[in-house]
């Protein structure tokens, strides 16, 4: 696998939203090189309707067609939709501790082989609840 694609959220782009990835005002897709190199994809604005529970439904659906095929989800916080989501689709969910969006990139792109291995097992079907916390 020579690259990831993957979503997190920031309301400015330049800082990651400090809550839950479907949260946020705005959704930025990137492609994560095995080489490290970093490309910004496409940002999207969060259109995902109000929830009218915590980690409803609704809301996970509007986001996963919002953001499309994507290999990461990257949030600064734990959700009910990301345990939702490591346990029934083929997208690993990734919590960093990290305040911008560059310090985030950085903390993925030095554990890309673990997020690699991570991403294989979901594609070959593997469901699991593992949601790695990537420290800086």
């Amino acid at each position: 696998m020579d690259r990831l694609k993957l979503v997190l959220g920031t309301d400015d782009g330049k800082y990651l939203f400090p809550g839950h990835l479907g949260d946020s005002r705005i959704f930025r897709i990137y492609i994560l090189s095995k080489d490290g190199e970093v490309t910004l994809e496409r940002e999207i604005e969060n259109t995902s309707p109000e929830e009218k529970s915590h980690g409803g439904e609704e809301k996970m659906k509007a986001i996963l067609s919002l953001v499309g095929q994507v290999d990461l989800m990257v949030a600064r916080k734990l959700s009910p939709n990301f345990k939702k989501i490591a346990a029934t689709k083929p997208i690993q969910p990734v919590r960093v501790v990290a305040d911008t969006v560059e310090e985030a990139l950085e903390v993925l792109r030095r554990n890309y082989p673990m997020l690699e291995s991570l991403v294989e097992r979901r594609r070959n079907g593997e469901r699991f609840e593992e949601i790695p916390r990537l420290l800086p």
